[in-house]
């Protein structure tokens, strides 16, 4: 098993399940989300896969309480762009292991990145 860690370019989640967005400005972010996490993968060269396990990190700048949970609504467009790069097929429990999200002690520094674990064995063509 390796693993592959791809660094984000928010410094705080783009999306919340607290948040209360209109449609529009939900789906925008939405679509940024997966576009930049396409990029990253495609620019990470990572390859294909047949089965992969992804977990989103997260350190705050500060050490405000905070609930892993609302981070799982910047992650679904994140492993949706992992499939719109080819990493895998679909994004279903067969080809995809989302873990829940990882919320690290705070760092004057903050941070987001995807770990991806995949297996030698499960490229495909």
């Amino acid at each position: 098993m390796t693993k592959h860690v791809i660094t984000l370019e928010w410094t705080s989640p783009p999306l919340s399940l607290n948040d209360r967005h209109d449609r529009w400005t939900h789906a925008k972010i939405v679509d940024s989300i997966r576009l930049a996490a396409g990029w990253l993968a495609k620019a990470a060269r990572l390859g294909r896969y047949t089965h992969v396990t992804v977990t989103l990190h997260y350190r705050p700048r500060d050490g405000r309480r905070r609930d892993a949970d609302n981070l799982v609504a910047t992650l679904k467009p994140l492993c949706d762009g992992l499939v719109d790069a080819g990493l895998v097929t679909d994004d279903d429990p067969v080809r995809m292991s989302k873990r829940m999200p990882e919320i690290h002690p705070p760092s004057p520094k903050p941070l987001m990145w995807l770990e991806i674990e995949t297996s030698e064995g499960g490229l495909y063509p």
